[in-house]
């Protein structure tokens, strides 16, 4: 289990551009980050769960959507990349890392 969760502001901008996009009061934007949450929340309980994309990093799906969670694992702690949408660059997200 990890034991922190941090954010770089670049995922943070992915996701509110997505939660933007389905219009932030829809039900679709409620269900989109309500599955997120459950991916994090899969993460925080299974760091190591994640398809490993490169040394830390780690990618999981978003179920129901088309984005995934790029994610590194420094020891107990969690660094989100990237909420990826399945049609950008697979690789856009690398210069993100610390």
């Amino acid at each position: 289990m990890a034991s922190d969760i941090t954010f770089e502001p670049e995922a943070e901008d992915d996701l509110s551009e997505a939660i933007d996009y389905l219009h932030p009061s829809s039900p679709a934007a409620k269900r989109f980050s309500e599955a997120i949450d459950r991916s994090i929340g899969r993460i925080l309980e299974f760091p190591e769960s994640g398809t490993p994309v490169d040394g830390n990093a780690r990618s999981v799906y978003v179920s129901g959507t088309f984005y995934s969670i790029v994610y590194e694992l420094k020891g107990r702690a969690v660094n989100i990349l990237a909420f990826a949408h399945a049609s950008r660059d697979p690789d856009y997200w690398r210069s993100r890392r610390r």
